[in-house]
């Protein structure tokens, strides 16, 4: 039952939310946006994504407590208990967006869902869409790959719709000519990449792969870079190029188009499986999880190499569990550690310093979003969708 005591009549209502696709309920949380200072907004204790208890930090990681931070549930959505659940992320002014798995059927289907970072139930914006991965937002529209649609028999696409809801659009088919070839439109766990205006992402077929540029005002297609390895992954933008990884090369591009540069390797004594990749214009940022051996290994690391190429830095290392999804922002560098139990989000400053686990106690955490403010991502062990001031 909705408690209407947590909320005076001047207050906003904001609630945290559960879906199952059709069955909501409620319990009271807070607004993100909420000014502590201010008296006349509701404040109801904050909610931790996990019913345990948060384990003792690892030995080699602060604690950070000149920062701490409790996380705010935006909403606990559905899982099915074999890895489906919430898991690709997108914010844009006042929304964030989720893809929510469901592996329980012969096929692996995927709705969109909207939430309300102001509080609300959420959207079901769009459902049965077949390995849908990836989410970006351009011009008014949402965009994702997905392997095919239930109703309408789709092959791989990426489509767009609006931001609100509505009809969903085809915008390219899969452009391998030959249907036998393994596509990659979209590949496991990669994120379409958006920088406002355009949305980036990959195709490969035998013998070659391609990024490709969707203009959202035009609806057009163009070639950015095309090489000869056909393994492509992970790709980000920042103001002026685009980047990938190709098997273990990371490769970049202009944005206007043109030839793949190499600006460096992620395999090598100590270095490999990476799950994460981010520019900040200066520098591209990736997790490596470095071999990865159990949930307490310690052999995760956060890397980066500037733009320009020259010596791969270590930001971070002996990370505990899996380094997985990454941002940064003007002063930080965020990544998930993706752990069954004791997970969470961790940050350090570009800088220099130790890294500290910012959140705690998260369940399998796998992407990240961000804004101006606010770190957003979701957990597919328990469906919590969740954020945290910087």
């Amino acid at each position: 039952m909705f408690d209407k005591t947590r909320f005076s009549p001047i207050s906003r209502p904001y609630a945290f939310w559960v879906v199952s696709l059709g069955l909501l309920t409620s319990s009271a949380c807070r607004d993100k946006r909420t000014d502590s200072a201010n008296p006349v907004t509701t404040v109801a204790e904050p909610a931790t994504p996990s019913d345990t208890s948060s384990p003792a930090p690892n030995s080699r990681i602060e604690s950070a407590p000149d920062h701490p931070a409790v996380p705010i549930v935006l909403a606990r959505l559905k899982t099915d208990g074999g890895g489906g659940g919430p898991k690709h992320i997108a914010v844009d002014a006042g929304f964030v967006y989720v893809t929510l798995e469901d592996h329980s059927g012969t096929d692996s289907t995927v709705s969109i869902v909207r939430l309300s970072i102001a509080g609300g139930p959420p959207k079901v914006l769009a459902s049965k869409q077949r390995d849908a991965q990836g989410l970006a937002i351009a011009g008014g529209h949402l965009y994702w790959s997905t392997a095919a649609d239930l109703d309408r028999n789709l092959p791989d696409t990426v489509v767009r719709m609006p931001v609100g809801g509505g009809k969903i659009s085809v915008v390219t088919k899969a452009l391998v000519k030959d249907p036998s070839t393994p596509i990659l439109l979209h590949f496991d766990d990669t994120s379409l990449v958006s920088d406002g205006a355009n949305v980036f992402f990959a195709e490969a077929e035998a013998g070659f792969g391609r990024i490709l540029k969707i203009s959202s005002a035009e609806g057009s297609i163009s070639e950015i870079a095309k090489g000869t390895d056909q393994d492509l992954s992970k790709v980000a933008i920042d103001s002026q190029a685009v980047y990938w990884l190709a098997s273990n090369s990371l490769l970049k591009a202009p944005l206007s188009g043109g030839a793949p540069i190499e600006l460096a390797t992620t395999t090598g004594p100590g270095t490999g499986n990476v799950w994460g990749l981010a520019s900040d214009g200066k520098y591209v940022y990736w997790s490596d999880r470095n071999n990865y051996k159990g949930d307490h290994a310690n052999t995760g690391a956060i890397r980066r190499v500037s733009t320009n190429g020259g010596a791969v830095e270590t930001v971070a290392s002996n990370l505990p569990g899996r380094p997985w999804d990454i941002v940064v922002d003007e002063t930080h560098v965020y990544w998930v550690i993706n752990a069954e139990r004791d997970g969470g989000i961790m940050r350090v400053s570009k800088t220099g310093g130790t890294p500290f686990m910012v959140v705690a106690g998260q369940r399998s955490a796998v992407h990240l979003a961000a804004d101006a403010t606010h770190i957003y991502w979701c957990n597919t062990g328990d469906g919590v969708v969740a954020t945290f001031g910087k």
